[in-house]
């Protein structure tokens, strides 16, 4: 099993959306996911740099750490450019379900404890038990981490 944290939010798939309440159009939906999208490729450029190119069925976790909740399916949209990244740089051979098993979590930043907004990538092969609880309290401060760090 590996995790890495990246120190990028995930954004809310609303932000993409002509219908949502923050874009004007279609032309103007398209240029701020492409922009987003170039940010999670940077990111993944920068803090894990060229994957293994796994070639078994691999889950993936990926847990939000934010200041504000989302819906699911705004956690799920908002996501997919990371998860391109990842297939782009080597970290999964596909993102179809016949390569990946993936799972959404979030959980709100504890500002007591100077949580930063981040996102945290747990890795594990289909035969790998994966209690989410049992690696956050493992990695419990995950922003204290080396950024990029796997472990």
């Amino acid at each position: 099993m590996k995790t890495v944290w990246i120190p990028k939010k995930i954004e809310s798939g609303n932000n993409f959306s002509p219908a949502g309440k923050r874009i004007e159009n279609a032309l103007q939906a398209r240029g701020r996911l492409a922009g987003y999208k170039k940010g999670w490729i940077k990111a993944i450029r920068d803090f894990m740099g060229g994957g293994p190119y796994l070639q078994r069925m691999e889950r993936i976790i990926i847990f939000s750490l934010r200041e504000r909740r989302i819906d699911h399916d705004n956690l799920v949209t908002g996501a997919k450019a990371m998860v391109d990244a990842l297939v782009k740089f080597g970290w999964l051979n596909d993102d179809s379900p016949k390569w990946v098993i993936r799972r959404y979590e979030q959980r709100l930043r504890d500002k007591k404890k100077r949580e930063e907004e981040g996102t945290l990538i747990i890795f594990a092969t289909d035969m790998e038990p994966v209690e989410l609880e049992d690696i956050l309290k493992r990695i419990e401060y995950p922003m204290f981490l080396p950024k990029g760090n796997m472990i």
